[in-house]
């Protein structure tokens, strides 16, 4: 802010080349000066004003200089020269993921995080330095904890294990195997000397920390359990499922009392720090608190719709409840139900919070590599940690186009490949020689999925920003953007005619949008259901819809009306999509199997078994005159399967990326299938062979940036640096 004044009237008096000029000059002045003088705050001054003016950076020398107080998240600095230099509160990007669990330290001087990228991380409250950064698990972390003492940090996460380590080491001194699912949650009791977990695996355990063994396991068979939370003395859990929150004695196994209170799905639970009162919040957007003893309601709060509520927490003191959502953290008085403070945070999923020890900061963890501390006295920001990842989450090949279409011969030469990622860029490539021609940019959140027109002429993205945009594949323009959608949109497929474009979210509808008039209509009542995936008949008014529950629905789109269900999966079901005639439909499920569907009988012909994690997506390769039709399916346990779709035999295992699959897609014109995955990498797979030929990566952020011999930085920054490109020495 202090810097616009000044760069509103350089632009006044000359151009942008002659400042940019000038300013090549002074940096090489300061580099004399310093020989004589000290420079002070120049240099990370005169960084921060070009920053302001959007001068491209790269390639600048600033080796050498002293540099104070610059500005340097997310910004891109590809090899830019920091050789020799010293730094003094500097900001730089962070190498974040998805943040799912945010922590204080019992003093308050430090904040621990954990999320999508497997790391634990510690910041420095006070001036947002980064203290440690360490792999802590080969997955996701979904909780982190500090002992009461500071001296220990417990964690938990997808790969099924709970890990003790030393918080001012980063040592592992215990890894605790027994559950069988994701660990949702992990807490302290007794001192240091157990913690309780709480997993998928529909059990609790309490740890011996000293004999490093499950000394209980508590079990709750009947029901999928969504939200977990512990009372202080670690005696009580309370459980959320479908439709109801239970309380049980951990260590009877006995239930203790059932609050049927909720109608949708209870997503979190927090226990008041005295244990007298219980808090959830349920996917209808509503905060329901309940006395412990008695099991009455004392108040239930409405939220306005702005998507599921992600996390609530009571503050030290117990008279404040947090909760956090899509777009803003809310402190509420449970005696009225008023709230006291609201802190915006526009186009974020909040999905972990914390208070301070004093209650005066809380911090915030978003889906979207954002950490962020606010007063809250003032209900100011004041610091913001701002990651990097470029994590690529869909893929999409152009189509050969009809030859009767007036079509430019460019699509029929070399296909276009599209992929979105968390930066909110598409980028296209030449889909043979992997060069990337474009970028699309305009989303303000993670894309999540993209397709082409069926003549390959437009492309339509879904974002967690809520919008759908529509690209001219030509030009690269943004045609359209659709707002409507109140949560992220996971899904867009067009209709083989290209008239209406179908999106489904995480807000229970699937819209249909009129790419010619914009008017949109929502399709059928799913109030109760997340629409993850959907699917368009190639030569019917057909989809199919999914989500949350485990039945595909195929729609009549202009009738609006459900045809049929079809019903075999035992868990949410990820994917889905018709083969090349519209006969077969594909669908995959989180408990790690695929079914084939025969679409006008609704028989399952085949499930097909052999992947160890969540399916994330499914493509059809259509019969050749030496091959049959092949079903590929790209999984959480980093492997691509190819499926003979007569027999149901696994033809090929594809490995080679390093992180979950979201993505694949295939191209008849090339013969190749592509794929994408949270390693930040794009695969082409040559299917005749079977062989990985090529792999595209995006440049990150400070690729080729020198920091030989910098001062100033903490050994966890410099790691983070390298993780974001730089290197050691000239690259």
């Amino acid at each position: 802010m202090l810097l616009k004044p000044v760069v509103e009237y350089l632009c006044k008096n000359q151009t942008k080349r002659v400042i940019e000029h000038k300013f090549r000059f002074i940096v090489e002045k300061l580099k004399e000066a310093e020989l004589q003088i000290p420079v002070g705050y120049a240099g990370g001054n005169l960084i921060n004003l070009l920053i302001q003016l959007q001068v491209n950076l790269s390639g600048y020398d600033f080796s050498r200089l002293p540099i104070s107080q610059a500005y340097l998240q997310g910004v891109e600095l590809p090899q830019i020269n920091f050789s020799d230099c010293s730094f003094d509160k500097t900001v730089f990007s962070q190498s974040l993921g998805s943040i799912f669990s945010v922590t204080f330290s019992p003093d308050q001087k430090s904040l621990a995080t954990g999320g999508m990228d497997g790391q634990i991380r510690l910041w420095d409250v006070a001036d947002g330095t980064q203290i440690l950064a360490w792999q802590a698990h080969g997955d996701w972390i979904r909780t982190v904890a500090f002992s009461p003492d500071g001296k220990l940090i417990a964690s938990c996460g997808n790969d099924h294990t709970v890990r003790i380590w030393d918080s001012q080491t980063a040592k592992c001194l215990k890894i605790l195997h027994g559950h069988t699912d994701w660990v949702w949650s992990v807490y302290f009791v007794l001192g240091k000397r157990f913690v309780i977990s709480a997993s998928s695996d529909r059990t609790a355990k309490i740890w011996s920390l000293d004999l490093g063994v499950c000394v209980y396991t508590f079990h709750e068979p009947d029901r999928e359990v969504w939200s977990f939370a512990f009372s202080n003395d670690g005696k009580t859990l309370a459980t959320g499922g479908a439709d109801s929150v239970k309380l049980w004695n951990v260590w009877t196994n006995q239930c203790i009392k059932t609050f049927d209170e909720s109608s949708t799905r209870v997503r979190t639970l927090a226990f008041s720090p005295d244990g007298k009162t219980l808090v959830g919040s349920s996917d209808n957007q509503s905060i329901k608190a309940w006395d412990v003893k008695t099991g009455k309601c004392l108040r239930s709060i409405k939220i306005a719709p702005t998507g599921a509520i992600w996390a609530v927490k009571f503050s030290p003191d117990g008279k404040t409840v947090m909760s956090c959502g899509t777009d803003k953290i809310q402190l509420w008085n449970l005696e009225n139900g008023e709230p006291q403070m609201t802190f915006h945070e526009p186009h974020h999923r909040i999905r972990s919070l914390a208070f301070s020890p004093d209650q005066k900061i809380i911090a915030v963890g978003s889906d979207d590599q954002l950490v962020r501390l606010w007063d809250t006295q003032t209900g100011k920001p004041i610091r913001t940690f701002q990651g990097y990842s470029n994590r690529i989450w869909t893929v999409a090949v152009s189509p050969i186009p009809n030859p009767t279409n007036n079509v430019e011969t460019r699509y029929i030469a070399s296909p276009y490949l599209a992929s979105g990622s968390d930066d909110g860029n598409i980028r296209l490539w030449d889909a043979a020689t992997g060069e990337c021609c474009q970028t699309l940019s305009g989303h303000k959140g993670r894309i999540r999925h993209i397709t082409f027109s069926p003549n390959g002429e437009l492309l339509a993205s879904a974002s967690h920003d809520r919008t759908i945009k529509l690209w001219d594949t030509t030009t690269g323009a943004c045609l359209k953007t659709w707002y409507g959608h109140t949560d992220w949109v996971w899904s867009v497929i067009f209709t083989p005619n290209s008239h209406t474009l179908i999106s489904a979210s995480d807000d229970h509808t699937i819209r249909l949008w009129d790419t010619r008039t914009n008017q949109s209509q929502i399709l059928g009542n799913l109030e109760t259901e997340w629409m993850w995936a959907i699917a368009s008949h190639p030569h019917a008014n057909i989809i199919a819809t999914t989500g949350t529950s485990q039945a595909i629905n195929l729609w009549d789109i202009h009738k609006g009306v459900c045809l049929t269900s079809l019903i075999g999966h035992t868990h949410r079901i990820r994917a889905i999509t018709f083969n090349e005639n519209g006969k077969l439909l594909a669908s995959s499920s989180d408990d790690f199997n695929i079914k084939l569907w025969e679409v006008e009988t609704q028989k399952c012909l085949h499930s097909f078994s052999g992947h160890q994690g969540e399916i994330r997506a499914l493509t059809f390769i259509p019969p050749s005159p030496n091959t049959p039709s092949i079903l590929v399916s790209a999984s959480d346990d980093r492997t691509i399967r190819l499926w003979d779709t007569q027999t149901g035999n696994c033809i090929q295992v594809l490995t080679g990326h390093q992180d979950r699959i979201w993505s694949v897609c295939y191209s008849p014109q090339l013969d190749v299938l592509f794929s994408c995955s949270e390693d930040e990498t794009i695969k082409l797979w040559d299917v005749s062979t079977f062989k990985c030929i090529k792999t595209l990566i995006i440049p990150k952020p400070y690729e080729g940036m020198n920091i030989k011999s910098v001062s100033g930085l903490t050994e966890a920054a410099l790691e983070t640096l390298r993780v974001l490109g730089a290197v050691s020495g000239k690259a």
